[in-house]
């Protein structure tokens, strides 16, 4: 991998655990919604159970029973559709495995290599939107295809320039969905 003054390059090859979170990514976390509706669901519940007990409203106990039925369900739906799709989601055999040169400039993204022979120039105008995870960069063409950049191919300077790159090229279609690392003292 190497940094210019204006690209970055690397090399990168798909394994079938970043193929399998990018689909979890694709159902669970890309869009908000669900998890956002789910939040209200439990501050709702909550908010009626704090109010049943200061006795401001009087509701059935079975109200909450539902409620807590209901928010139980959803999670246990979410943990147990994520490991369906873990053990059934069977990778594009072309992309496992199959390492790819990537060189991303101010023009877009040129992949090159693999057992297909690739060579392909992606300008910014066709990218629709980026995702930053934990572990990837999500660049999507389109809601069937994307590209995967783990980060285990980069280095932080390498990670840094993804970042700013996508962030001036594609603006409010770059977002990040990283969990900051907390620095920890060694003692």
């Amino acid at each position: 991998m190497g940094t210019k003054k204006h690209a970055l390059v690397f090399q990168s090859a798909i394994t079938p655990d970043d193929y399998k979170s990018q689909t979890i990514f694709d159902i669970f976390y890309k869009r908000k919604t669900p998890a956002i509706l789910m939040l209200l669901s439990l501050l709702g519940s909550l908010t009626l159970l704090v109010l049943d007990i200061m006795e401001f409203i009087e509701l059935p106990f079975n109200i909450f029973v539902l409620l807590l039925v209901y928010v139980a369900a959803i999670l246990g739906f979410r943990a147990i559709i994520g490991k369906i799709v873990k053990k059934v989601v069977e990778p594009d055999k072309i992309s496992i495995y199959n390492e790819h040169t990537y060189i991303v400039s101010q023009m877009g993204i040129h992949m090159t290599g693999g057992i297909e022979e690739a060579d392909l120039i992606l300008t910014w105008n066709i990218i629709s939107e980026v995702f930053e995870v934990q572990n990837s960069f999500y660049v999507y063409i389109n809601t069937a295809q994307y590209l995967i950049f783990p980060k285990r191919d980069l280095n932080e300077k390498g990670e840094r320039f993804l970042r700013e790159i996508f962030q001036d090229k594609l603006e409010q279609n770059f977002h990040r969905r990283t969990i900051k690392k907390s620095s920890r003292s060694s003692t």
